[in-house]
């Protein structure tokens, strides 16, 4: 056997296909950034019905209500809190 020369076992191809890595699929791309584009989509959309609405709350105002929500502050609630943790968030959640 000569050393140059390949055997016809080591030019064989193998018998099963390999599959390309997730990221190399055709579309992958494409879907992925489908994917995060709706998920931002959705965001904006419960961010903007958070603030939309017949009380005029800005938009720290809101973000205030829901930490102090997420931080259990002890006390009395501001009437703004009631609106956007009771009415706003669950409607905004549900749509």
């Amino acid at each position: 056997m000569l050393p140059n020369r390949a055997t016809p076992e080591s030019r064989a191809e193998p018998l099963t296909k390999r599959t390309p890595p997730p990221l190399a699929r055709p579309g992958a791309r494409a879907r992925r950034l489908a994917a995060s584009a709706l998920i931002l989509l959705a965001l904006a959309a419960v961010w903007a019905a958070l603030l939309v609405g017949p009380a005029h709350l800005s938009a720290a105002e809101v973000i205030g209500a829901i930490g102090r929500r997420l931080v259990g502050r002890p006390g009395a609630v501001p009437w703004r809190d009631l609106i956007v943790v009771r009415v706003r968030l669950p409607r905004a959640l549900v749509a």
